[in-house]
């Protein structure tokens, strides 16, 4: 069962979540290293509209630890400023071992428009 989840963020800050993933009594499901993750974000509820994905393949912005069934998610300020301002769609989605998906999350992000942008 996924988690209804309203997110939201600002353009060009960078916008860490951690998510533990708990069967449906509460009890946290661990070794989990084998699972393969995906968060997408899409403009509007199309697949077609895609803004945003990231993975757990080769630091693709989402790390396992598996025996503490956590996943940390990091989307970066340069990804956050590639986002337009506004609603976005976006799930957070698990592929077993077994082939068998879940979708943990699953909501809106609300992405605040940025005032400044970085400079060096």
């Amino acid at each position: 069962m996924s988690a209804i989840n309203e997110l939201q963020f600002t353009q060009s800050g960078t916008f860490p979540l951690e998510v533990i993933w708990q069967d449906s009594t509460g009890t946290v499901i661990t070794n989990i290293d084998s699972a393969q993750m995906q968060l997408k974000a899409n403009k509007t509820d199309s697949y077609a509209d895609r803004l945003l994905a990231l993975t757990t393949a080769g630091g693709g912005g989402i790390v396992l630890d598996a025996a503490a069934g956590k996943l940390t998610i990091t989307i970066t300020d340069e990804q956050t400023a590639a986002l337009p301002a506004g609603v976005c769609y976006y799930d957070l989605i698990v592929e077993q071992t077994d082939d068998s998906k879940h979708v943990l999350m699953a909501g809106t992000v609300t992405v605040e428009q940025g005032v400044t942008t970085w400079q060096s």
